[in-house]
């Protein structure tokens, strides 16, 4: 008589990654996912970890589905550095001053803030002031971010000395020394569009990246 094998319930209604899951267990456990549930609700993973989205998928399925739940979370996991908006009056935004805050979450991405020179009243020299003073206040601030980047997304306007701080970022912030990064250039705003190059990527991993954006 052939023994009946543990249930094994995946919270996910992927129907790729359950049979993933079944073909490493296979002849162990019996595996099914929500699709066999449909009275499992929807969840909304509003966790600012992987770790808090599956416990939210965890919890809501074991509230209507029985025995061993099985639940995961991934994606992107992304930090950035930019700087305090003041953009396009040079005045501070709401919320925001010369004191920061200086850290604070958008979504699940941590927010790294640098001080900068506002560009107010758009004068010449507080224009000038305001391009040179992120990248420096920036690349000051790169030992506040975690660090071990596979990958850097640089977002400027131009000039595109705000890219120095993401460049720094290579060497001093990700794995093995060096990852990918993608330069992302608004050329003349806003009559022209964006445009986009990357670097050969060195030592490429596919998560977490870095956004270092600019100031404004």
């Amino acid at each position: 008589m052939e023994q009946e094998l543990p249930l094994l319930v995946v919270a996910t209604r992927n129907a790729h990654k359950t049979g993933e899951i079944r073909a490493m267990l296979a002849g162990k456990w019996e595996v099914k996912d929500l699709s066999d549930y449909p009275q499992a609700p929807p969840v909304d993973e509003t966790g600012v970890t992987f770790t808090e989205n599956a416990t939210l998928k965890a919890l809501s399925a074991s509230r209507c589905i029985p025995g061993v739940l099985l639940a995961d979370d991934s994606g992107l996991e992304v930090d950035v550095l930019c700087g305090l908006p003041n953009y396009p009056k040079g005045e501070w935004f709401d919320g925001y001053g010369p004191n920061g805050p200086f850290e604070e979450y958008f979504r699940t991405a941590q927010v790294f803030r640098a001080r900068e020179i506002p560009r107010r009243g758009n004068t010449s020299m507080n224009i000038f002031l305001n391009y040179v003073s992120w990248p420096l206040y920036a690349a000051g601030n790169l030992h506040r971010l975690p660090g071990g980047y596979d990958a850097v997304f640089c977002f400027n306007t131009s000039p595109v000395l705000m890219c120095w701080p993401a460049i720094r970022s290579l060497t001093s912030r990700s794995p093995c020394g060096t990852a990918p990064i993608t330069r992302s250039t608004l050329r003349k705003w806003p009559s022209r569009p964006l445009y986009s190059w990357p670097t050969r990527p060195v030592c490429p991993r596919p998560t977490p990246c870095c956004w270092s954006p600019s100031a404004s």
